[in-house]
């Protein structure tokens, strides 16, 4: 008797779920008391994602180090910030994709979970997962002032606005803007250059 076959979109949905299981792999690295993952193209990501999440990163003052140890799979395009108490982490592919593998590491690593995915079109998006929180905050765009700390803002409607910074996420009262003209004006989609850097 032949066995039952699987229709080719099982397949796909099949091999879709298996790398999002597999396709992470890194390595760690001690540097003042703050970790950093090695960047590594996968097919969630690509040198485009790797140049905005390191910058990004670099925003929040993140610190990267040298290859260490290897770590769990899961932390592959991560960067682990654990005096702020954030993993930072990229993909180019589109909500809800990679939300169960970010959602794992929050639950490995007990701590706030920022994915950056970046479309070439678009630009620069984020979806922030708060320790303790019971859902995503989703579609947040990076908006800064020149000499200033990161923050991330709802790129439509209300919602809470996050100061990102050394000290972590913190959800803030108030928005970092005065008025609508101001909020666009900060906003940084990074879509031609990768820094996020504040420039008005």
């Amino acid at each position: 008797m032949n066995k039952p076959g699987v229709s080719g979109q099982g397949k796909e949905m099949n091999e879709a779920a298996r790398s999002e299981r597999i396709g992470f792999a890194g390595s760690i690295a001690v540097m003042n008391m703050m970790f950093a993952i090695r960047p590594r193209t996968t097919e969630f990501n690509g040198g485009e994602v790797i140049h905005r999440l390191q910058s990004v990163a670099s925003a929040i003052n993140a610190v990267i180090g040298k290859d260490g140890s290897a770590l769990d799979p899961l932390f592959t395009q991560a960067i682990v910030l654990p005096i702020a108490g954030v993993v930072v982490m990229g993909t180019g592919r589109r909500r809800p994709l990679y939300f169960g593998s970010a959602e794992r590491l929050a639950d490995l690593t007990g701590m706030d979970v920022l994915v950056l995915r970046f479309d070439a079109a678009r630009g620069a998006s984020f979806d922030i997962l708060l320790r303790g929180a019971a859902r995503w905050l989703s579609g947040y765009l990076a908006w800064r002032r020149r000499d200033s700390e990161l923050w991330l803002i709802p790129s439509a409607g209300t919602g809470p606005c996050i100061r990102a910074s050394h000290a972590g996420l913190v959800v803030e009262e108030n928005a970092p803007f005065l008025d609508l003209q101001d909020r666009y004006a900060g906003i940084i989609t990074a879509k031609t250059h990768t820094s996020f850097e504040g420039w008005i």
